[in-house]
């Protein structure tokens, strides 16, 4: 019991010196900043292509294309892609690759499909028909959302109003 009581007063007894230390060391308060923004919207969404662009030897149809941002990258991580079939409700969901591309082989009918990803608007094309042996290709661009954002600033100094101003312009041409 003497040895647990003499660790535990050199633990407390190096805490102290730690904070005398760090006093003396000259060791600052930390300052933090929260610094809040909007962005405003790029647009609607827009469908860039939504034709029948040949037919193969099949009982299924085939709907392909990609999802691509306003700067035509590839939105392969962010967006999720569905279809919704009428009048049964089945959804369908089809992976894209790290391209932005996607494929899906599905029964001939009518289909809604639906894209999200955050931070984007949605995009949804209604009435879909294909046909029995049917390549559809789809292409969509996804137009940036409105949307605040808040961007924490750390410092071991206090910043001025002037500072914190010019900061706060530099992130929302970035943002």
């Amino acid at each position: 019991m003497k040895t647990l009581t003499n660790i535990i007063l050199t633990l407390i007894l190096a805490g102290i010196f730690s904070v005398l230390n760090a006093q003396e060391t000259g060791v600052k308060k930390k300052y933090e900043y929260a610094i809040c923004g909007y962005q405003k919207s790029e647009g609607e969404s827009e469908v860039l292509k939504n034709e029948k662009s040949g037919y193969f030897d099949s009982s299924m149809a085939l709907i392909h294309g990609n999802i691509l941002d306003r700067n035509n990258n590839p939105m392969a991580i962010y967006a999720i892609i569905y279809l919704v079939s009428r009048p049964d409700s089945i959804v369908y969901i089809p992976h894209a690759d790290s391209s932005g591309n996607f494929n899906i082989y599905l029964p001939p009918g009518e289909y809604t499909l639906k894209v999200h990803a955050g931070g984007y608007n949605n995009c949804k094309i209604s009435q879909l028909f294909v046909e029995v042996g049917e390549i559809r290709t789809i292409n969509i661009r996804l137009a940036l959302s409105s949307s605040s954002y808040i961007n924490i600033i750390k410092s071991n100094r206090r910043l001025g109003k002037f500072k914190l101003k010019r900061m706060a312009k530099r992130m929302n041409k970035t943002n």
